[in-house]
């Protein structure tokens, strides 16, 4: 979403790539490389033999997770909906207006890893930024639990934030200090049933190297303020039944390692 590497942008351009591939780090596979076969005993007891290049999904996004997902046809009202329960619970407790950057898009679906096709269509949100962010780190934790509670409410769980459980390392030489409660922007995403909404506080001011500022000056939005966005990964509008028919003789199996860098 935001800055490449304070994280948000970065974490949307990952769920759409591993939403549609999941072979973000494979590209030195070769595209000679045969597709893996499967063979099991079916339930009538004969042998049968499955080419992974007709897997109608991709490796490491779970089928099961994308069939749960609302349909493409309702993701918009999805996204509505979700995006103006955050604002109205927001707006609550926080003086907040809001503006819209980017637009949405969908991304078609693309290679399965086996050198077949997947199923898969992924879909990223325009952004939503606040014209400032509350100040202090008792409300930054308030803004994550109020987002939590709506995300949890629509079966998308509570919001995880980046920089909990990262390499304090690096953390500490990007934000120039090992407090969590001073870094100056803090971003996460909560993630279920193929849908994730990514959200950012940042206060560039809590920078004193100005570095923040500097770096936030290429861009149009607020130098503090709350930035929100969805995706989902779903299945394009009418292609539920094909993709369970193409889907029927892998039940049960697991998904092998990408074969090919699609």
């Amino acid at each position: 979403m935001t800055k490449p590497r304070a994280g948000v942008r970065a974490t949307r351009r990952r769920r759409a790539i591993a939403a549609l591939s999941a072979l973000a780090a494979l590209t030195t596979l070769s595209g000679c490389t045969p597709s893996p076969t499967t063979t099991y005993v079916g339930p009538s007891g004969a042998e049968v033999t499955v080419d992974w290049a007709d897997y109608p999904g991709s490796p490491g996004v779970d089928a099961d997770d994308v069939l749960s997902a609302p349909p493409q046809e309702d993701i918009a009202q999805v996204e509505a909906e979700l995006i103006a329960d955050i604002k109205m619970a927001l707006g609550a407790e926080f003086d907040l207006d809001w503006q819209t950057e980017g637009k949405a898009q969908w991304f078609p679906a693309g290679g399965n890893g086996f050198g077949g096709e997947s199923a898969y269509a992924s879909f990223n949100s325009q952004n939503y930024v606040s014209d400032t962010v509350p100040d202090g780190a008792d409300d930054w934790r308030l803004v994550v639990d109020i987002v939590s509670t709506v995300t949890a409410s629509r079966g998308l769980g509570p919001v995880e934030l980046g920089h909990e459980g990262a390499d304090a390392d690096d953390l500490g030489e990007r934000f120039r200090t090992d407090d969590p409660d001073e870094y100056w922007q803090w971003w996460g995403d909560a993630y279920g049933s193929s849908q994730w909404l990514s959200v950012a506080l940042t206060d560039v001011s809590k920078d004193d190297s100005g570095e923040a500022a500097e770096e936030w000056d290429s861009f149009d939005w607020p130098a503090q303020s709350i930035a929100l966005s969805y995706g989902a990964t779903t299945l394009p509008e009418g292609g539920r039944a094909e993709f369970e028919r193409r889907l029927a003789p892998f039940a049960g199996l697991d998904v092998p390692l990408a074969t090919t860098s699609d």
